[in-house]
């Protein structure tokens, strides 16, 4: 047996804290030697197991025969809206890190027996029964059991308000437990918009049954939100509405939570509760965040202990990767809540989790950067914004709290559309898109492809509804350029760029070109078209498709691969049907270079410098441990003309059939190359390509039917 080195008290194995001076014990990793505590389960440092842990942390105690119950007439909900976990009666719950159901530190799973803070662990606790009064508050019934504490139901005995009360209790200990407490309150407090934050009252302390006993009284809630899940009809019409103004009302909440400075780190169901708000029929339910035992202030992260993060702190399955990842606590931000909110709306929508299994099992899964969990079931635009907030890169995620839950309420495709209108003379919008079409016909196409009714319905909101038989407008047949240049489609945004027509020389007479990039000859591009701003994407495809056929999922942005030109011509019929008179189309090979050129003539159109615009062989392979992979679009720079990756990241598809010997024999005007052929021409190069391979006239080919993770294709469209 050690004692300890600041009292020479004896110290029992187990301990992290000596119960006389309080001096930590320190352990040492036996992968790296740095110091750790007894209840981690890897070192922060090396990662290293440190297989002694759970044992000094009580875990043997889990196996032990647990009490039947609590005390006789204590009735405890074997669903709490306050905690979903229930502790054994008389017994500790929780490291005093986190809140309820938060357990052994890094584990994410409720049951740890060992005391907050890593001190010993102390006595059993007895129930509060009750008609017990610890202050003004007089015990009603238990409400629910945690990892932190019990929950009681208590009423005010002065105002007689009735309060759910978070009760902890020990023997010498009410200094620490005062603390934790606090610190959760602390937390709360700092918010100013509480309409969605259940709120907490200033901790009290008392002494009852020799004792100590911290009590934070909390507004009472009816359930959580995971007993609304469970409970809920999805056979019932309106149950998606509901649980989306629920999850817009959590959104709210959070938002408040980061504008007081603060991250919450432990949103799941069981800590959003639900209030009655209202009376008789007008009575819907509320939702308030709640748990403030792991909101921790985003200067705080920077200054906190390394060790407090560990293996992670939080809910397994709801913690954004880098909250599992990180060993300290300044790696995580807001963006780890936003990611909880994208695992909220994605149980709401499939009815469950994508992970399974043990807390452990699911840390693991979240640290394979190959991992990808299957999309969930439900509209389309919802469904994108769940896999957005899950992305495993923060900056794919949506900014903001209040940006999820605008796009919850607000559908993106009718705010493009309405904006697209309001940008436009209100006299000439409608008569300007009308040109060349009946009104009738004009309208239906509008509606169709501009956002729908709802759009309909602000037209009649506005005045601006035009009446059939209108008169035209002056413009020439579109809504505007912008309009018609930049638009959702299917859920999914599409931007082009208009390339004006204009002559230039195409292919190339250096001596280092290819022979099919010879000679160089002048083509003249007669008629204006437009061309997409990036490689058609993964997020654009899945909208059109249905389906994902990318080796390297994981960004939505990423360009699509893995698709043969056949596969872009079934894209584009689809895009077309979706889009009247949309006119889209692949890229003729002339277009393609004339586009890429940019009005330039050296290799690489734009700044000149190829690594500053595209991603090719050596940047893009050190940028992926040396294997490659595609990358997200419109990283890189543009070129003079707006153009995003038209070197490197995926070659791409072009409409022309591929002849060595056609530069000798092209025409100038317009050449849409030979009418017949093998292959199909691919440009601009890829991931992989040497620099050579992705310049302005480098040209590659490939049969129709191939498919390729370094083969994509960009839309172009007639005007």
């Amino acid at each position: 047996m050690t004692s300890c080195v600041g009292c020479n008290e004896p110290l029992e194995t187990g301990w992290s804290v000596c119960p006389v001076c309080e001096t930590p014990i320190v352990h040492g990793c036996p992968g790296c030697g740095k110091p750790t505590k007894p209840h981690w389960n890897r070192c922060p440092s090396c990662r290293t197991a440190l297989l002694s842990g759970s044992s000094e942390m009580g875990s043997s105690d889990l196996t032990a025969p647990r009490p039947a119950g609590p005390p006789a007439g204590v009735q405890p909900s074997q669903s709490s809206p306050f905690f979903t976990e229930m502790a054994p009666p008389g017994t500790w719950g929780g490291s005093g890190i986190g809140g309820a159901g938060a357990g052994t530190p890094g584990s994410g799973t409720p049951g740890s027996v060992g005391s907050p803070g890593g001190m010993p662990p102390r006595a059993a606790m007895p129930d509060l029964v009750p008609g017990t009064v610890l202050e003004q508050y007089e015990i009603e019934a238990v409400l629910g059991r945690g990892g932190f504490g019990v929950v009681y139901r208590a009423r005010h005995r002065t105002v007689g308000d009735a309060f759910a009360v978070k009760a902890m209790g020990g023997f010498g200990a009410s200094e620490a437990l005062v603390r934790a407490l606090v610190g959760e309150y602390r937390a709360q407090k700092r918010i100013k918009d509480k309409r969605y934050i259940l709120e907490a009252e200033a901790p009290v302390s008392a002494v009852h049954q020799n004792v100590d006993w911290v009590l934070l009284p909390m507004e009472v809630a009816e359930k959580s939100l995971r007993e609304w899940l469970e409970e809920v009809d999805r056979e019932e019409e309106g149950w998606l509405e509901e649980g989306l103004e629920l999850l817009g009302q959590v959104c709210e909440g959070v938002e408040a939570i980061h504008e007081a400075g603060l991250v919450h780190l432990d949103l799941k169901p069981e800590n959003v509760l639900l209030v009655r708000e209202g009376k008789g029929k007008e009575a819907k339910w509320g939702a308030k965040v709640a748990d403030f035992g792991l909101a921790r202030g985003l200067s705080e992260l920077e200054q906190a202990r390394p060790e407090l993060f560990g293996d992670g702190v939080g809910t397994a399955a709801y913690m954004a990767p880098e909250q599992v990842l990180a060993a300290h606590w300044q790696d995580v931000g807001a963006a780890a809540d936003i990611y909880a909110l994208g695992m909220l709306l994605y149980e709401l929508l499939q009815g469950r989790l994508p992970y399974s299994g043990s807390a452990d099992r699911i840390k693991e899964k979240k640290r394979d950067e190959k991992l990808r969990i299957r999309r969930p079931e439900g509209p389309a635009r919802l469904v994108e914004l769940a896999m957005r907030c899950l992305s495993r890169e923060e900056g794919a995620r949506p900014g903001s709290a209040a940006e999820v839950a605008r796009l919850l309420k607000e559908d993106p495709e009718e705010a493009t559309a309405w904006g697209n209108l309001r940008a436009v003379d209100p006299k000439e919008s409608f008569g300007a898109f009308q040109g060349g079409f009946s009104a009738h016909d004009a309208l239906e196409m509008f509606m169709r492809d501009f956002g729908g009714k709802a759009v309909e319905r602000r037209w009649a909101e506005e005045g601006r509804r035009t009446e059939e038989g209108a008169p035209r407008g002056e413009a020439d047949g579109r809504l505007s350029e912008q309009a018609y240049l930049n638009r959702i489609i299917a859920g999914a945004q599409f931007e082009f760029v208009r390339i004006r027509a204009g002559k230039f020389r195409m292919g190339s007479d250096s001596e280092f070109a290819g022979f099919a990039q010879r000679p160089s000859h002048l083509v003249e591009i007669r008629e204006d078209f437009m061309l997409s701003t990036a490689p058609v994407t993964q997020r654009q495809w899945e909208a059109v498709m249905g389906n994902n056929p990318s080796r390297f999922m994981g960004n939505p942005d990423h360009p699509v691969e893995m698709v043969s030109w056949e596969d872009a011509q079934e894209f584009i019929a689809k895009l077309n049907t979706l889009v009247p008179k949309g006119g889209f189309r692949l890229p003729t090979e002339a277009e393609w270079e004339y586009a890429c050129r940019a009005g330039t003539t050296g290799e690489y159109g734009g700044t000149g410098e190829l690594a500053d615009m595209g991603w090719y062989g050596d940047s893009a392979a050190v940028l992926c441990d040396g294997e490659g992979s595609t990358h997200q679009v419109k990283r890189k720079k543009p070129n003079h003309w707006g153009l995003y990756d038209m070197h490197g990241n995926v070659w791409e598809w072009c409409h022309d059939w591929f002849d060595d010997e056609w530069y000798s024999r092209s025409s100038e005007p317009d050449p849409i190359g030979p009418s017949s052929g093998m292959e199909r021409v691919l440009r601009g190069g890829c991931f992989r390509s040497i620099s050579t391979a992705a310049t302005s006239v480098s040209r590659g080919r490939a049969e129709p039917s191939q498919r390729g993770e370094d083969i994509g294709f960009r839309l172009a469209g007639t005007l």
